[in-house]
């Protein structure tokens, strides 16, 4: 009896919500979802997004409100950066061309980001993240737009966004 409710409860909400279950159509990448998505983006699909232009370097995921980040030399994790979201300042979220990286900020010039080398097991804490890649000014604003829309999501439970980054 249990078995038939769930499959029932299951096919009713695929009825009523297909996109929410099929958001991303075989073949596509994160960045063709995104493009072609009429609901709000979420913050799945924007961490999909930034992983996909940043793979081999760095891999951002969330964990109970923080955001975790593991750097990457040679294909073996190096680093690992954890800040909470809300301690994210989103307004300062930036593109410095002198360091070919995006840069996220802390709110009120704290250190709130703890960087924990993962060889040596060493910790400290820093005001300021870098994301290295060299980007041209369309991808620069592209990725600050997303780095952007997935602090939003964090800080404002009202947030929400449809437009695409590209």
């Amino acid at each position: 009896m249990k078995k038939n409710y769930f499959i029932l409860l299951f096919f009713g909400l695929l009825l009523i919500r297909p996109n929410h279950f099929f958001t991303q159509t075989k073949g596509q990448t994160p960045s063709q979802s995104i493009k072609s998505s009429a609901d709000n983006i979420t913050s799945t699909q924007t961490l999909a997004y930034i992983n996909e232009k940043y793979k081999g370097i760095c891999e951002l995921k969330e964990n109970r409100g923080d955001l975790v980040v593991v750097f990457f030399k040679n294909g073996a994790p190096i680093r690992q950066d954890i800040v909470p979201f809300e301690q994210i300042n989103p307004t300062t979220v930036s593109y410095i061309a002198s360091e070919n990286a995006i840069v996220i900020r802390c709110l009120a010039d704290d250190k709130c980001i703890q960087r924990k080398n993962l060889q040596s097991h060493a910790k400290d804490y820093f005001a300021r993240m870098i994301f290295p890649l060299e980007l041209n000014p369309n991808q620069q604003k592209s990725m600050i737009k997303a780095f952007t829309h997935l602090i939003m999501l964090f800080h404002d439970p009202g947030y929400k966004s449809n437009e695409p980054f590209e």
